[in-house]
């Protein structure tokens, strides 16, 4: 084989396992995108998240909820932005929740899920006395 044909096949086997590693990272990122819903534990609110990829690295997150503490018990909705945390987690450094009617200024709160092994998304409680709220997948 001349010098050439050597450093195509190099090139093309490199381009190959690249990709097929891209198509691994974004499959396992796939698992969090969809809408998922829960029923909160401690109110009994019905809680939504949205989660769609911005970029390679980055998640959009859209969370409702009908009955937000913060709200004094009105609806509200929760924006962010996160990354993957590991193969099973994901966080987001600052959800920035708005009262529906505008009469609590917004806070920004960071927040993390986890998926377990039956593929629930677990919502993070760095208190560990507190019930923590387990979203479902409702799309695929």
């Amino acid at each position: 084989m001349n010098v050439r044909t050597v450093i195509f096949l190099i090139s093309m086997l490199t381009a190959v396992v690249v990709s097929q590693n891209s198509l691994a990272d974004d499959h396992s990122f796939r698992r969090f995108i969809g809408l998922w819903q829960a029923v909160d534990p401690v109110d009994g609110s019905l809680s939504t998240l949205s989660i769609n990829k911005l970029s390679n690295d980055t998640l959009h997150l859209l969370y409702n909820d009908t009955y937000f503490y913060l709200c004094n018990g009105g609806r509200g909705l929760g924006v962010g932005n996160g990354t993957r945390a590991g193969r099973n987690a994901i966080e987001f450094s600052g959800i920035t929740y708005t009262c529906e009617d505008k009469k609590i200024a917004p806070v920004n709160i960071p927040a993390s899920f986890t998926l377990d092994a039956s593929g629930a998304l677990i919502e993070v409680d760095e208190d560990p006395s507190r019930t923590r709220t387990i979203f479902y997948k409702i799309t695929r």
